[in-house]
């Protein structure tokens, strides 16, 4: 599945990105991996991420830190999927307002991974459509186009 973004799976718990590296990789794509925050900002510099899938706590930092940063990749703005053994209704609400895309539990269900992709995915096209519906036209350039395909 190519989205035209990376994915980054974002945990000190070894396990978990394996699980869920796993399920991805069956997905075809070939996620990048971080243990801490400051690899997550490394990361999130270099590589266009569109989606993160993030642990609550790392040994330099939590969510929160990676949610800030979600906005400066290279391709607009990273969703935050928060991954978690357990959550109460008022931590979920929390994590929504602190800017997470969503909130997924473990053990990781390959249905949920991969539908957080979809999500994932599905609003990156939407932005994109967002972005292009406030672009003024470039009338100039679509006659020049419309007269090479038409022979003038």
């Amino acid at each position: 599945m190519d989205t035209g973004w990376d994915i980054l799976v974002a945990s000190p718990d070894l396990e978990m990105r394996r699980s869920i590296m796993a399920i991805l990789m069956r997905l075809g794509t070939e996620p990048i991996c971080a243990s801490t925050v400051g690899q997550c900002r490394e990361v999130m510099a270099e590589r266009s991420v569109g989606l993160v899938l993030c642990d609550r706590q790392f040994p330099d930092g939590d969510y929160k830190d990676v949610v800030g940063m979600a906005g400066s990749g290279a391709n607009g703005k990273a969703r935050i999927v928060l991954t978690t053994y357990f959550i109460d209704p008022g931590e979920y609400q929390e994590a929504r307002r602190n800017g997470v895309f969503e909130v997924i539990a473990s053990p990781y269900h390959s249905i949920a991974v991969e539908w957080m992709v979809i999500l994932a995915k599905r609003d990156d096209l939407k932005r994109r459509d967002q972005d292009l519906a406030f672009q003024s036209a470039n009338i100039p350039s679509f006659r020049r186009f419309a007269a090479v395909e038409r022979g003038i």
